[in-house]
């Protein structure tokens, strides 16, 4: 498949600012693009290869290296969407084979800059599979990601999308915690009296699994199918510059698609099915923190 990512990229430094693009130092954010950059490309992009051992007439024997993976091998064209000198591109260590450009986008606010990168998006309609945005601070771990999403929509049309889990390296006693909650802003800009179905369920590897309706929605972008995406950027008010869903940054990722499909995420018992890593600050969001320890307990943990 061929795949376009636009990834909305500024640096400032502000320490009392929320948002990692602002408050890591240089050097910290530099590697954590880089790493976003080289990640995704050694998983969808770099040839990967398999070892068999051969005899020569002589009866010596040597190693001769073949392809792999060939069926999940990817094009993916990166756009990194600046505006005017706050960004970290001159410092990046990224790998030479990785398909990636400057875009300088001219905002009065950067924290619009998102917009930006939609209208860039909508000037290559019908020249990719996927349509992509994130947040330079996203990886993606999962080989069958774009797989898994294609296979969603083949079930249930392109009216529905599948949104990833997002999560960080938890604190104790997790290994891995999912950070985006339901947010009441979701119920308040979507009808969930549309007919669509609160639930969804498809067998996959011999089980049931559940894709819930999506009182979250935001997982800091979207992946869609041309299909998807000329569906959404057909709407009148697409790419224009707006705030409604918490903020223009999270709106950039997340309102067009609230306003355009019916958005499902995996339910909780198989997150890991559709997810990506924020690799960006780690640090919990959240100061006042309670675990329900009895749901852990009833599942065999000891959380005390």
């Amino acid at each position: 498949m061929k795949i376009i990512i636009v990834i909305p990229h500024y640096y400032k430094y502000d320490a009392k600012s929320v948002y990692g693009s602002s408050s890591e130092g240089r050097a910290e954010r530099a590697k954590v693009l880089s790493r976003m950059l080289n990640g995704l490309n050694a998983l969808f992009v770099c040839p990967h290869g398999h070892s068999e051992l051969t005899a020569d007439d002589a009866g010596n024997y040597f190693f001769v290296g073949y392809p792999a993976n060939a069926a999940t091998r990817h094009r993916i064209d990166f756009f990194l969407c600046t505006s005017g000198e706050n960004h970290l591109l001159g410092e990046l260590e990224v790998d030479s084979s990785v398909h990636w450009q400057q875009v300088n986008i001219d905002v009065a606010d950067p924290r619009y800059l998102g917009f930006g990168c939609h209208q860039l998006l909508r000037q290559y309609v019908g020249k990719y599979d996927y349509y992509c945005y994130m947040e330079d601070d996203l990886l993606i771990h999962d080989v069958f990601f774009f797989r898994k999403l294609k296979w969603f929509e083949s079930a249930f049309g392109s009216r529905c999308i599948l949104q990833p889990h997002r999560y960080i390296g938890g604190r104790e006693p997790y290994a891995r915690e999912y950070i985006d909650p339901a947010l009441p802003v979701v119920d308040k800009l979507v009808d969930f009296g549309d007919g669509n179905p609160e639930n969804l369920r498809l067998s996959y590897l011999g089980e049931e699994l559940v894709f819930r309706r999506s009182h979250t929605a935001h997982a800091g972008g979207f992946w869609l199918s041309a299909a998807q995406y000329e569906l959404m950027a057909r709407r009148g008010d697409y790419a224009a510059p707006k705030s409604d869903f918490i903020g223009p940054l999270e709106s950039a990722a997340t309102l067009d698609i609230l306003r355009t499909f019916a958005v499902y995420e995996a339910d909780f018992p198989w997150a890991d099915f559709l997810s990506l890593e924020h690799i960006g600050q780690n640090g919990s969001r959240y100061h006042d923190y309670r675990i329900d320890k009895s749901a852990f307990a009833a599942l065999g943990y000891d959380v005390s």
